[in-house]
């Protein structure tokens, strides 16, 4: 018997969901999800980067891609990464995720206040992250593919789901890193108290910390023996940056802290600061040396 070729079929989201819906009914799997059958069928229709948050956040019709691979050409989807606009923004008042709903052409802002945005690097993409970031208002994970799925609650009470292609997130925190640090800092409220516990330190320690750490790099020990007294404060200040945002990145495991930073007191965050994390402000050196020895 011959191999009969492909039947196109045009149908939509409502459809496919009733699909997943009688594939469930035939299975009688307990362990199998809903969720994972529409995932599965998202991928396999646009590739393995889409999951079914992603399908419906789709703002035109989709073509799916061939699995024979002689229907179309994938260069006609229109879906190369760098023409896909990422569901959030960096704003003055942070991070905004924003949520589509299915009834509405009006979107569900989640805003992630700045002094987060390092939480979320971190427990998103950092070497000791659990690949999940639950904020206030909406939660943020990290699938198979690296790709984040996010969830939250719509204004009218029901479910709400976007699909970010990882890689670009990723890299859209960390293009945008100096100007969410100054966001932080600047905040007249958590961040500036932060910046100032660490300065409070480094006007004690912070020309020993900078003199004992480029020990470490001499080409970097050579040159801040050759800058004046402007260029030092310079480097100094720039640590205590850094080390804000260090101190709040270790919250992505930290629980406790994280507990800390949303419902507690500034007064409770400087205390730790001074008494324990102080080091910081060397390890913010440290890693500033690293980066410029590198270039």
């Amino acid at each position: 018997m011959s191999k009969a070729s492909p039947i196109a079929i045009i149908t939509d989201t409502d459809r496919l969901s009733a699909v997943a819906d009688a594939i469930l009914a035939r299975c009688g799997n307990p362990k199998l999800t809903k969720n994972t059958v529409l995932n599965a069928i998202a991928s396999e229709l646009i590739g393995p980067k889409t999951n079914w948050g992603g399908l419906k956040a789709m703002s035109s019709p989709v073509k799916a891609t061939s699995l024979a691979g002689d229907l179309l050409d994938p260069a006609a989807l229109d879906l190369e990464e760098d023409e896909e606009d990422l569901p959030c923004t960096l704003e003055s008042k942070g991070l905004v995720l924003s949520f589509p709903h299915q009834l509405s052409t009006l979107d569900h802002k989640v805003v992630v206040k700045p002094a987060e945005i390092p939480v979320i690097q971190e427990a998103l993409f950092g070497k000791s992250g659990t690949g999940e970031y639950v904020g206030m208002d909406a939660t943020l994970q990290v699938d198979f593919h690296r790709n984040i799925t996010g969830f939250t609650r719509l204004y009218d009470g029901t479910p709400g789901e976007i699909w970010i292609d990882g890689k670009r997130f990723a890299d859209f925190l960390s293009n945008r890193r100096d100007a969410i640090l100054d966001m932080i800092c600047d905040d007249d409220g958590i961040g500036d108290a932060l910046h100032g516990a660490f300065i409070m330190v480094a006007q004690d320690q912070g020309e020993d910390l900078l003199q004992d750490i480029a020990q470490e790099f001499p080409v970097i020990e050579t040159r801040i023996a050759e800058e004046d007294a402007d260029a030092t404060c310079r480097r100094i200040d720039q640590a205590c940056k850094d080390a804000v945002w260090l101190f709040l990145a270790q919250a992505a495991e930290n629980g406790e802290r994280l507990h800390v930073l949303r419902l507690g007191t500034q007064h409770e965050l400087i205390d730790v600061i001074l008494n324990y994390e102080w080091p910081l402000i060397g390890d913010a050196m440290r890693n500033a040396f690293e980066a410029e020895a590198s270039k």
